[in-house]
Formats: structure tokens, C-alpha cells, sequence
């Protein structure tokens, strides 16, 4: 069979009623054809391109198996040329909806430019595809057609970026530039946008289009990134162009906030003297100023955070001003606070939380009573804190998720949905998951809520807990915190004398149960490993068991870190090397997961005890500190979908961190 008529039966298919089969998962081929998917995608891959003919026959024997496209895109795709354009074309017309198609789209539009097909890129061009084919759509229009001003508009805003834009970007913009378009003003606010977002590269690179008059600007951004100490006096900058002289001033004195905060404690109010910064401004370094002096536990810090504790403060300053008075246990100190902060502040769990341990300091028991008992009822870390407090049993609030049986039936039977099930079931998460978002783009709310059963039937826990999310069915509790993987996590958990509910607290935190997530930090899989973590426990550690250790040393560990089994063993390990470095702490260890033993070992008080909940709300990482409380809840939870009625937060609320000690 020839492509072309691959093409007609796929486009039959398309528009036919295969892909809307509400049987094919009770179709007794289904593991058949499972199996032949995956072994016709191995073939296709590795044949010479000569002999992808010869596997045509075999792919239209899979017409009737939802990932069809996918096999007829691997065909296409590895026969991209001007040659075989009208397949190209032909796919492209009929698969729209399905996320393969762009991918297909980008690689011919690319091998349109580089062979110089200047006509045929422009027939096939559609927008959203990225900005380098943007740029290439630009030039190809600009020899075609000319310039008009639509033209020059789309490419003032690629000049206004902070960042350097694609090669393929350089002819649209040098045109642009040399018919006049390119004012002092754009290349004045290119260089602001450069120097904020630290591309001092690029910085450098525009001194060359700014007037005269205004190169030092380039300079001084170069020089505030060096040493932001450079704008500590007002008198470091002219101020000649003030607008853009104010966003360099500001940002070096944010950034000297943190790095030399005393130096700028003496010199703002210079800076306010001068009347050169707006009052914002001079709140937005006030503001970062108060915090840092804060996390430095600086002798001034109480006054900078009054000064910045303003009815245009943010919220972070309020926290912040709250955690010192509470760590110094100021409880006449703390009630100022929460009365002065703006009422969205005074209303969250933490505030109320709070407020209520002071008027009980203080011997206000009835109202700490009252705002305690109303906390108890919320499903959070602060709520449990308050059940704790009130000894009450914690409110988990759980409701079902209502969907409609028509409903759920029309969505499992929708050929996105069909796609992403076997793909997921295939382990190719990331085309599953561009199928997934497709079809919930087009959801309404109910549509939505049976997309999360069906994702959570099918074991897909990490779009559930999007999904549920996103129709705002928080109390969904069974499906925003899955038993995921329940048999695994408490087989190692009891090999490695960690208790079940905090291991899946901690992979829920993680991951959200996603068996391939990566993150920005290189952490992989279920438990977020670092590859670097996982050597380390495999060569010095001496925690792993020695079936694992077998299995690690006879290859390269990184292939091992998205298999669920082997991560979650690892990020047993790893919980039970953090106990041998802390204690059994679960709070200590939850800190230490996220931000590494010796951060931790960094915060602990070091003259005497502190309480475990002043503790907590002192940690100098925002990201540890909502880690950990999260953590905490989640492990509540999690007792409580294990079936145990253990009330954690009534020994959390009791705990004291104790003094380090060498």
C-alpha cells in the first residue's frame, strides 16, 4: 500500500466513527494491538528510510487502534522533503486536534527555510509556532511582499524584549533597524529591560543604537550587576534620564538589600532626602530591606519592619513582621500586628492562627478559644494546629466529586481521551499530556470533573490532582491525595522504618505522583531524587538495601530514577539517612528533604529550645517553610486515608526543637 493511500484511510478514519468506538476498550485485540503499536514505533524509528515503505501494510492494519496518527506521524515525519510535500500537506490538513501535528508542522516549516521554499513556507505558516519561525515568517513576507506598518509593528515588539532574540530574528530586525524604525526611546528601554532582567551581554551589545547622551546607562547597568554597592549615594547616578536612571537605582538597592543590608539601612535615608525615587520605590527597598535585616536577626530589624509595615505594604512584609514578633514571643507585640495588617492578611490561617496563641498568652482564653475552635474546622496546616490546640479530631470536610454518569461516558469515549489513555499507558507522558490539555481546553466544568475520574481510574494521579484543581473541587480529598502507589511506599516504608503516610506527604509534595516530572534542579520521578543524591547513597551512605545497591551498581543510576519502584526505595533511603543525620524529627527531616541537613542543622536555635510552630514559621526559605507545612498536612491526611485515627498535629503542637549540639 502506498502512503497516499495510508493518507485516504486515515482521513476516513478521522472523520469516520473509529476513533468515537466506545468499545475499543473492551475490544479483545486491545493488548494485542498494544503490543503491535509499540513494536511497529520501534520499527519505523530504526528501518532505513528506504524500506519505510514496506511497513505501510503493517501500519493500516492498526486503523482501528487510537494511536493510528501517531504511527502514521512517525512515517511522515522521518520523510520530511519537497518531495513528499502533499503527504506532509495531506496530514496536516486532517489531523488538526491532534498535538503531534505541530510537531510536524515546526520540522517542515524549518526544512521550508533552510532549502529556501520561501513561497511554500508562507502557504503553510500559522502563527504560535515559536519566535524563530515568526522571525523566519517576517523575513520570507518582507522579500515577498514588502514592509507595511502591520509589518514593522510585530517587530518593534521583538525588539522590546530583555532578552537576546533567535539568529533567525537578526535580517527581520537589521531591516527594521536600518529603514529608520529603531528611536532613541526603544533602545533606551531595550537596555532598562536587558539590565532588569540581569543580560548584561545584551546590555553591552545596545550601548552601540543608544544616543550620545544616553550610553552610560549600559554602563551603569553593568556595573550596579557587578557591585550593586555602586548606587548606594544618590550621587552615583546624573540624573539626566530619570526614569530610566530610578529602575537602575532601584534594583541595585534591592539587590545590596540582601547583600550589605546595613550599608543601605544608613544610606536610604539619603536616597529619601534626595527626592529621586518615588515613594513606591522607596517602599518596594524598604520592604526587601526590613526582610533581609529580619533573616540576619539584626539588632534594627523590628524598626525597619515597623517602617515598612505600611497600608501599601505587601503581603510578604506582614508574614515576615508577624514571624520576628512571634519568634521573640511578643504576644502584646503580636496582637498590634495582626490589628494593623490589612483584613485580607488578618484573614488568613496563619494570622488567625496566631492572633488566637497570643490572646491565650495573654489571658484572653475565650476569644483565643473562639477563633481556635472556628480554625479546627478548616483542612489545613494552620486547622490542624488549632484541632491540636483545642484537642478536637481533625476536619478533613470531604466531598465527593458529582459527575454525571452521560457525561463521563461521552468524555471516556472521546478520541483525545482515547489518545492519551494509551499513551499514558505506553509510558509517553509527555504527548499524553499535550493530548490531555487539548481536550480539557474545550471542557466545560462538569466535562472537566469526569476527565478526573476517568484520569484517576486510569492511575494518572497528577492530572487528577490538576484536574480536580482546576474545576475547584477542593474537597475531593480521595482525589487531590491519592493512595498512589500505596503497596510500594508502605512495603519500603517498612523496610526502611519510615512511616507510610509522611513517605507519600512527601512524594505527593514532590511530585503530585508524576512518575516523570524533572525539576528546574535536575530532581527526578516520583520522590524527586537528584542523580548526584542517588550516587551518593549508592557509594557512601551504607542505608540502601543490598538488592538495591546490586541493582544500581551495574549501571549508569540515572536510568533508574523514573522507575517508580526504584525511586521511591531511593527516596526511602534517603528519609532514613536524613533520621541518621537529624533524628526522628518528622519536621527536621521534611526541611532537610527540601533544603539539605546542614540548611537545617544552620536553623536551629542554639541557647535554648523553641517551640516546633514558631520554628516552622521562622524558616528562612519560603519554598522549605511551605514545604514543610504542607508536608505536615499532608501526612495528616494521609494517616487518615491509611486508616489510622493518629492525630499528628497534637505531638507537632507539643514539640520543641531542640538546641544543636556538635
Amino acid at each position: 500500500m502506498t502512503t497516499q493511500n495510508l493518507l485516504v484511510t486515515f482521513i476516513i478514519l478521522l472523520i469516520g466513527s473509529t476513533f468515537h468506538n466506545p468499545s475499543y476498550a473492551q475490544d479483545t485485540s486491545l493488548e494485542a494491538q498494544r503490543e503491535r503499536y509499540a513494536y511497529l514505533q520501534k520499527r519505523i524509528r530504526s528501518v532505513p528510510v528506504s524500506r519505510l515503505h514496506t511497513l505501510e501494510d503493517d501500519v493500516q492494519d492498526m486503523a482501528s487502534y487510537p494511536l493510528f496518527p501517531y504511527l502514521y506521524y512517525e512515517l511522515v515525519n522521518r520523510q520530511v522533503s519537497y518531495n513528499n510535500r502533499k503527504q506532509i500537506r495531506a496530514f496536516l490538513r486532517d489531523t488538526k486536534g491532534v498535538p503531534v501535528r505541530r510537531q510536524l508542522l515546526r520540522k517542515w516549516l524549518r526544512y521550508l527555510a533552510k532549502h529556501h521554499y520561501q513561497t511554500v513556507f508562507l502557504q503553510e505558516y500559522e502563527p504560535g509556532l515559536g519566535t524563530e519561525l515568526l522571525c523566519r515568517q517576517l523575513h520570507f513576507t518582507r522579500k515577498k511582499h514588502g514592509a507595511d506598518a502591520a509589518w514593522h509593528e510585530q517587530v518593534e515588539v521583538l525588539w522590546l524584549a530583555g532578552f537576546s532574540q533567535p539568529e533567525a530574528c537578526d535580517p527581520v530586525l537589521h531591516y527594521w533597524r536600518t529603514n529608520g524604525k529603531l528611536t532613541s526611546e526603544l533602545a533606551i528601554q531595550r537596555i532598562g529591560l536587558a539590565g532588569e532582567q540581569g543580560k548584561t551581554g545584551l546590555t553591552r551589545y545596545l550601548r552601540r543604537y543608544a544616543p550620545e547622551n544616553a550610553r552610560f546607562l549600559s554602563d551603569k547597568w553593568v556595573d550596579v550587576h557587578r557591585n550593586s554597592a555602586t548606587v548606594l549615594s544618590p550621587r552615583s547616578l546624573p540624573f539626566t534620564l530619570p526614569e530610566q536612571e530610578r529602575k537602575i537605582a532601584k534594583w541595585g538597592l534591592n539587590k545590596a538589600s540582601w547583600r550589605i543590608p546595613e550599608r543601605v539601612a544608613t544610606n536610604l535615608p539619603i536616597w529619601e532626602a534626595s527626592g529621586k525615587l518615588p515613594q513606591n520605590d522607596l517602599q518596594s527597598i524598604t520592604e526587601t530591606l526590613a526582610i533581609s535585616l529580619t533573616l540576619d536577626a539584626h539588632p534594627s530589624s523590628q524598626q525597619w519592619l515597623e517602617r515598612a509595615s505600611t497600608a501599601n505594604a505587601g503581603n510578604n512584609v506582614w508574614r515576615w513582621h508577624l514571624a520576628h514578633v512571634v519568634k521573640q514571643q511578643q504576644w502584646k507585640a503580636v496582637l498590634d500586628v495582626v490589628e494593623q495588617a490589612p483584613v485580607s492578611v488578618r484573614e488568613t490561617g496563619e494570622f488567625r492562627y496566631w492572633n488566637a496563641r497570643a490572646l491565650e498568652s495573654v489571658g484572653r482564653i475565650a476569644e483565643a478559644n473562639n477563633i481556635m475552635t472556628a480554625l479546627a474546622t478548616e483542612r489545613h496546616y494552620y486547622g490542624f494546629l488549632a484541632s491540636a490546640k483545642r484537642a478536637v479530631a481533625p476536619s478533613y470536610n470531604l466531598a465527593a466529586l458529582a459527575v454525571d454518569e452521560q457525561v463521563y461516558n461521552n468524555i471516556m469515549q472521546h478520541p483525545q481521551a482515547q489518545r492519551a489513555r494509551e499513551l499514558f499507558y505506553h509510558k509517553e507522558y509527555t504527548p499524553a499530556r499535550r493530548e490531555w490539555y487539548a481536550l480539557n481546553r474545550e471542557l466545560n466544568v462538569n466535562e472537566k470533573r469526569a476527565a478526573v475520574k476517568l484520569a484517576s481510574e486510569w492511575g494518572w494521579h497528577d492530572q487528577a490532582i490538576v484536574g480536580v484543581l482546576r474545576t475547584g473541587d477542593r474537597d475531593a480529598v480521595d482525589l487531590r491525595f491519592p493512595l498512589a502507589f500505596a503497596d510500594e511506599m508502605v512495603e519500603q516504608a517498612n523496610r526502611y522504618n519510615v512511616e507510610p503516610a509522611f513517605s507519600l506527604a512527601i512524594a505527593r509534595r514532590e511530585s503530585s505522583f508524576m512518575v516523570d516530572a524533572v525539576s528546574s534542579a535536575n530532581a527526578r520521578g516520583l520522590m524527586q531524587v537528584l542523580p548526584s543524591t542517588a550516587t551518593y547513597l549508592v557509594k557512601h551512605a551504607d542505608v540502601l538495601s543490598q538488592r538495591l545497591q546490586r541493582k544500581l551498581d551495574s549501571g549508569p543510576i540515572q536510568r533508574y530514577l523514573f522507575n517508580p519502584e526504584t525511586n521511591i526505595e531511593l527516596g526511602l533511603g534517603y528519609l532514613k539517612y536524613l533520621e541518621q543525620k537529624l533524628g526522628t524529627n518528622p519536621v527536621l527531616i521534611a526541611a532537610a528533604y527540601n533544603a539539605g541537613w546542614h540548611k537545617v542543622i544552620e536553623w536551629l536555635p542554639r541557647d535554648k529550645p523553641v517551640p516546633m510552630d514558631i520554628w516552622i514559621d521562622n524558616i528562612p526559605f519560603k519554598e522549605t517553610r511551605e514545604y514543610v507545612k504542607a508536608v505536615m498536612a499532608y501526612q495528616q491526611i494521609y494517616e487518615w486515608q491509611l486508616g489510622h485515627n493518629s492525630h499528628l498535629f497534637a505531638n507537632l503542637s507539643a514539640m520543641q526543637v531542640p538546641v544543636y549540639t556538635q
